[in-house]
């Protein structure tokens, strides 16, 4: 590992291992809602986010991907240094999501890593994402 990967945290694992076994457990989940008669139908998550998520744009990168595929909910700093963020959509519009950020932190060898994965019931009417402080 050079200079610059140890200054910002290069992440040496293989791609398959940069996700936390909780996330590759949601994708698969959402995969199998993929081919269900209910496809279409949103769902809603509240996530929590550990590893190097905060000061490096991950909130308005998160914005951005969300915006894009017409995601609704929020992401918020935490103090503790995790993101926590709440999010509703199709399962296809949600696993694109995620594969959106580890995309963009996986070049930048950030670790982002889904600590918590909460399954709430959609709300009715829900539209854009944002940003909270």
């Amino acid at each position: 590992m050079n200079i610059f990967e140890l200054m910002h945290g290069a992440d040496e694992r293989e791609p398959g291992e940069r996700r936390s076994p909780l996330e590759r457990e949601l994708i698969q989940k959402l995969q199998q809602r993929l081919s269900a008669e209910d496809a279409e139908q949103e769902l809603h998550y509240h996530l929590l986010f550990t590893g190097r998520v905060q000061g490096v744009g991950f909130r308005w990168t998160c914005l951005s991907s969300a915006e894009k595929l017409g995601l609704a909910g929020w992401v918020k700093n935490l103090r503790d240094g995790s993101v926590s963020m709440d999010v509703q959509g199709t399962p296809a519009q949600l696993i694109k999501h995620l594969d959106s950020m580890h995309a963009t932190y996986d070049r930048m060898g950030c670790r982002m890593w889904l600590d918590e994965a909460r399954d709430l019931p959609p709300c009715e009417g829900a539209a854009g994402f944002q940003v909270r402080y």
